[in-house]
């Protein structure tokens, strides 16, 4: 289990301060920093590894690639549909016959570029509470989604998951909670934050895969 906390806070001078929108400081504040808070959550469920310092009792938790860092798919072709499909051989040789593909906006607009005959989205239906395209493979069906967390040096990361083997687990009334007022009692100001303490379940490596597609000399055949 890791905790993770997002404050933010404002003095009295600044909340009494007239602004040009009707919206308050502290409202805005609080949409961006819960953006912040789940953005911090995903990095770590994605990159983040096991550790304990017994000294300041702070934990990390093990992310996906810490798992399955043994899954990982190699090819020395170009990028493009052949590829692509030995891959899915390699992620669907294990678990079930669905599963989410997470990649960048710039994989994912490569893959729909050579798959696009093979790729559906299906209007006003949600998997995973989202519309996702769904690319239909010879070893199985793939819903992919994009994701900001893999830009610039990640921007080459494909991460192939089974969504039956993987959990997001919260500690028991410890899931994304907004803290109000937690400021010291003589503080000229106001305090909140957001907490969260979660670590990441996840079963049967082999039903994951991963592979990291080489950006420094980007070329998709089509």
């Amino acid at each position: 289990m890791q905790i993770f906390r997002t404050p933010f806070d404002q003095s009295m001078t600044s909340t009494s301060e007239k602004l040009r929108t009707a919206e308050t400081e502290r409202n805005r504040l609080r949409r961006d920093k819960a953006i912040e808070h789940r953005l911090a959550i995903e990095r770590a469920m994605i990159f983040g590894k096991p550790y304990q310092d017994p000294n300041e009792a702070r934990n990390t938790t093990g992310g996906v690639l810490h798992f399955i860092q043994d899954q990982k798919f190699t090819s020395n072709s170009t990028f493009d549909e052949d590829v692509f499909e030995d891959f899915c051989e390699k992620l669907f040789t294990h678990g079930s016959d669905k599963k989410l593909l997470i990649c960048s906006h710039k994989v994912g607009a490569a893959i729909n570029k050579f798959a696009k005959e093979n790729i559906e989205t299906r209007s006003g239906e949600e998997t995973y509470g989202l519309r996702l395209k769904q690319y239909k493979s010879f070893h199985g069906d793939l819903f992919i989604v994009p994701s900001r967390t893999l830009e610039r040096a990640y921007q080459g990361l494909v991460l192939g998951l089974d969504m039956k083997n993987l959990k997001y687990r919260p500690l028991s009334t410890r899931d994304t909670t907004l803290k109000t007022n937690i400021q010291p009692n003589d503080a000229d100001g106001w305090r909140d934050e957001y907490m969260t303490e979660a670590g990441l379940e996840l079963r049967l490596p082999k039903a994951h895969a991963w592979m990291n597609i080489d950006m420094s000399d980007w070329t998709v055949d089509a």
